[in-house]
């Protein structure tokens, strides 16, 4: 009964303000609804929002499959397996994502899904009395997408009466900046129904993602796919697996043999201050632009009539929480900035390291094999300088091959250079003959 009444006075609140519930004469369905049950489905439909996106779906698991399947079968790639596992299955990652392509177009050829209210579907009258839009939740302060809201006023479908409807729409996090509503309050749109079901099937056309143009669209001019759309998501994620590789490959081989303040520290400052004082400063901007972009919408959209995002509220007080996380989240990324400028120190120490290389004895303590959650798999050896003091054990990433080299030979040489800005560093470690004896530095 409360709900009744709240009903009935938004009602004629609304009404008081955009008149009686009676659709204008130019008002008509869309002409996929003036077919007998049930209807064809046009051809337009297949350009619309909906079967764009499986469309690129489709394309790109094709396209990342064959890409996995093409890597699978170069000698490189074998190789680099022994280090990172999951190349070593790339075949059936490929064949995985063939699976998924298989799936998008058995969905796109069905006549299943949105299609089922063309085909079976009663087209309503309604009129738009509210839009909202705002996130559908959050995990770990990261949305998992957003919903847009329409109130709608029409009849209903079993007793006649004139009665208020919510209809939900949720969008991908991912699209939040390239969607909108076409649709404003007091516009007469289309609801469509199924009779199995006529309470719970209710939905405004416009958010099946149907007709191109209606309801939820993109600021784009179309769906069609282009290859940039496909070839930009593989190559970023080619450079973060180049760039984490070789971090890991900075860190494991190309380390200095001292670490102190005095030589690291100042890069570590400068990369702090350069890569990651520079990321907050594009961050922040960022933010900024998108608030601003996002108060100026609003009010448009207020002013039209149209859809208005309640989502970016800003709250007048942050709590302790947020305040520390906001510290540990800069922190985070200064930390980040300081290891970057130091990987590339390291890098340009040891590439542009020109300097012969001297041969200390080594004693190899032991050698193994870890494996980073079932992902990396890293080969060590651990070594000791014979000319210091004992017990100062120092690591090195290999390959498995030159971990072989060695035997049972417990005692090597290490290849150390002086390095380009003055950091010594282990260039390789060589297994010692037997019957080697030392050769004076005059004759070397």
């Amino acid at each position: 009964m409360a709900d009744e009444t709240s009903q009935a006075e938004v009602m004629r609140q609304f009404e008081q303000e955009h008149g009686p519930f009676d659709p204008p004469p130019e008002f008509q369905f869309e002409s996929e609804f003036r077919n007998a049950v049930p209807r064809p489905i046009p051809s337009e439909l297949y350009r619309g929002r909906h079967f764009g996106t499986i469309r690129l779906q489709i394309i790109t698991s094709v396209t990342a499959g064959a890409v996995s399947l093409v890597l699978y079968c170069l000698p490189i790639t074998q190789t680099w397996g022994l280090f990172v596992l999951p190349l070593q299955y790339l075949h059936w990652i490929a064949a995985a994502l063939f699976a998924s392509a298989a799936v998008a177009g058995i969905r796109y050829l069905m006549p299943r899904g949105p299609l089922t209210y063309v085909q079976d579907g009663v087209p309503l009258a309604a009129r738009i009395v509210a839009l909202s839009v705002h996130d559908k939740g959050t995990v770990h302060n990261v949305p998992l997408g957003f919903e847009y809201v329409a109130t709608i006023q029409h009849q209903d479908p079993e007793t006649g009466k004139f009665v208020i409807s919510s209809v939900k729409h949720v969008v991908a996090s991912a699209f939040r900046n390239t969607t909108t509503l076409s649709y404003t309050v007091g516009d007469y749109v289309t609801a469509v129904y199924l009779r199995s079901n006529p309470e719970k099937s209710l939905q405004l056309y416009g958010f099946l993602g149907l007709r191109p143009g209606l309801g939820v669209v993109s600021w784009e001019k179309s769906y069609e796919w282009t290859p940039a759309q496909v070839i930009a998501p593989i190559g970023r994620i080619g450079a973060v697996f180049l760039a984490g590789g070789w971090s890991i490959y900075v860190m494991g081989k190309l380390v200095p043999l001292e670490l102190s303040l005095r030589d690291q520290g100042p890069p570590l400052v400068l990369g702090a201050i350069v890569f990651g004082g520079g990321m907050l400063v594009r961050l922040g901007r960022r933010n900024r632009r998108a608030k601003e972009a996002f108060e100026a919408y609003n009010r448009a959209a207020a002013a039209a009539g149209a859809v208005v995002d309640s989502s970016w509220r800003r709250k007048p007080h942050k709590s302790v929480r947020q305040r520390i996380g906001g510290a540990i989240f800069v922190l985070a990324v200064l930390v980040l900035g300081a290891i970057v400028m130091l990987i590339l120190a390291c890098t340009v120490n040891s590439l542009c390291d020109f300097s012969p290389a001297v041969l200390r004895p080594v004693h190899i303590n032991r050698m193994q094999t870890v494996t980073h959650d079932c992902v990396l798999r890293e080969y060590e050896i651990e070594y000791e300088f014979v000319d210091v003091a004992r017990g100062e054990y120092r690591k090195m990433s290999t390959t498995p091959w030159h971990m072989d080299s060695f035997g049972q030979n417990c005692k090597g040489f290490a290849h150390v250079r002086s390095g380009f800005l003055g950091w010594p560093w282990v260039e390789t470690l060589t297994p010692r003959n037997p019957n080697w004896a030392p050769v004076p530095p005059a004759v070397r």
